[in-house]
């Protein structure tokens, strides 16, 4: 489904609004927004498509009267063609932001059509308001490098959203206000201008706000997230250092580290792990976070001295001084054992897909015991650094994760209980099977963008790699464990679990041989810093 409706489709529901036009310039408060607070932080609250006669009245009084702000994305031809209405936005103390001329498929737009799109826009907004818009929502949140060029060649910062409320695609008042109260600090909402169910989510909206001690905000240029308004204090105040912080169980490869909560004026979202080798001296980096206050430091070597501090964070990112320093020295391998394992012979991979492959090699030997083997990993037929992706207590090992049509190489190297590593074996080289083709079609994503708690994947080609005319197609592919579908367009949808199947509409399932359409796409939501991807994409035509 098209995330962001072009006029051409916007259902009549518009005409439907019930909200009467009641102190459309009014500046008090309600009530519930007198006595909020702002304790956890700001989000955007955004409408696109506007200005729409007989609806943007309507959504303006709705967020007077409850006392919100927010930012609208016009579409150029719009505002020429009702530039009160534009006036009033301005009046009531909103943002305006630019939305393209006609809203079109920017990227499939020549370089002089967009500059067209958005200068055309700029210039409207501009007379109207007196005021020179900053942002820019491109229509249907698609991107790529020329129309970024223009944007910054226009002074305007791109400005996508971390959650969609679904309003363009009939979602309920009820379905509107539960994903906006998905909303943490910094981030974005999309809503439209026009449909009578997003005015009639506005009382609600402010009363979830309210109650959870978050205000909606500005958009900043500068980073592209919420904030405070202009003009309100920010949070500039670091959290309490972290106190106590100790360290217990440690083993040869693991220590637990357990420190006293910091606090802060807001909240402490976090806190960073900081460790450096040895008594004295080295530098301290950062080698984990958490939000609790607790972790589990593991890959240390035997006998080895470790020093660990932790700082914490808040919302607004300042960071705190460092806890005190606990120091630990690792269990070690074993009683006078310094003999290495030999080295792991005859690896092999075997039953290659596009994602994973099967690694099998001969057993090390050593004089007291080999205890497991390391799996590392390279990208390319040369070059590149092997890391390690695995252990394992047997001769075998299955990978995954791994891209479509990519070639790795893979060495194992074998452990003793004292730590002793051997040389590593001989390496074998496999490259996965292609783009998620099967059958007569195939399935590549490009990642347009992401961020810390999400992604959008636009577009996901297909490719016709028969030869002959296919009518549609079907796509299946998995999400990672905890991320979920937030958004998609030009495509029916079905999500069972963390197994999603895309397939085609009636403009985009008609392929000539060798032909590809880049219309579909889709936004994810993942858990904070969390940076895996779908996998398993393969195509068929039913």
């Amino acid at each position: 489904m098209i995330r962001d409706i072009p006029l051409r489709i916007r259902p009549a529901i518009i005409l439907g609004a019930v909200f009467a036009l009641v102190s459309a310039l009014a500046v008090g408060l309600s009530p519930t927004a007198r006595a909020a607070t702002c304790t956890n932080g700001y989000v955007g609250l955004t409408y696109d498509d506007g200005p729409t006669p007989g609806n943007t009245q309507n959504l303006l009084a709705a967020l007077q009267q409850n006392g919100l702000r927010a930012t609208f994305f016009d579409i150029g031809q719009n505002a020429q063609a009702n530039p009160s209405l534009v006036t009033a936005v301005k009046n009531a103390n909103m943002w305006i932001g630019n939305h393209s001329w006609t809203h079109p498929h920017l990227i499939q737009l020549s370089q002089a059509q967009i500059q067209s799109e958005l200068s055309m826009t700029q210039n409207t907004l501009t007379q109207i308001t007196g005021t020179a818009p900053k942002l820019f929502r491109p229509p249907f949140g698609e991107t790529n490098a020329t129309l970024k060029s223009v944007e910054a060649s226009l002074g305007l910062t791109e400005i996508i959203w971390d959650v969609d409320s679904q309003d363009w695609n009939g979602a309920s008042t009820a379905q509107i206000v539960q994903r906006a109260g998905g909303l943490t600090n910094g981030q974005i909402i999309l809503m439209h201008d026009w449909p009578a169910n997003t005015v009639a989510a506005v009382p609600q909206i402010a009363s979830m706000l309210a109650s959870r001690n978050v205000c909606p905000g500005m958009i900043s240029p500068t980073t592209g997230r919420a904030v405070a308004p202009d003009g309100t204090p920010t949070d500039t105040q670091a959290p309490s250092a972290p106190a106590n912080l100790a360290a217990s169980g440690t083993t040869q490869t693991s220590t637990n580290l357990s420190w006293t909560a910091s606090t802060d004026n807001v909240a402490v979202t976090g806190y960073d792990i900081l460790r450096a080798t040895g008594a004295t001296g080295g530098t301290f980096t950062q080698v984990g976070t958490s939000t609790t206050t607790s972790f589990t430091s593991t890959g240390l070597t035997a006998n080895t001295v470790y020093r660990f501090q932790v700082r914490a964070r808040d919302a607004a990112g300042n960071v705190s001084a460092v806890s005190n320093t606990a120091q630990i020295t690792t269990q070690g391998g074993g009683t006078g054992d310094t003999q290495a394992p030999t080295t792991p012979s005859g690896l092999a991979a075997s039953g290659t897909t596009q994602t994973g492959t099967s690694l099998a090699w001969t057993a090390s030997t050593d004089n007291v015991g080999v205890t497991g083997y390391d799996v590392l990993q390279a990208q390319g037929a040369t070059g590149g650094t092997f890391t390690q992706v695995g252990t394992s207590t047997t001769t075998s090992f299955s990978v995954t994760g791994l891209t479509a049509n990519t070639t790795y190489r893979f060495q194992v190297r074998a452990r003793d209980a004292a730590g002793n590593v051997s040389a590593v074996s001989n390496t074998a080289q496999i490259t996965t099977q292609g783009g998620g083709t099967s059958g007569a079609c195939s399935a590549t994503p490009t990642v347009q963008t992401q961020w810390a708690t999400g992604y959008v994947i636009n577009p996901l080609t297909i490719t016709n790699t028969s030869t002959s005319t296919i009518n549609s197609w079907t796509v299946t592919f998995t999400l990672p464990a905890g991320h979920s579908l937030s958004g998609s367009w030009n495509a029916t949808v079905t999500t069972s679990g963390q197994n999603v199947t895309v397939k085609s509409v009636s403009f985009n399932g008609t392929l000539a041989p060798g032909a590809s359409t880049g219309s579909f796409g889709f936004q994810v939501n993942r858990p904070n810093g969390d940076t895996q991807m779908p996998t398993a994409y393969a195509c068929t035509t039913p």
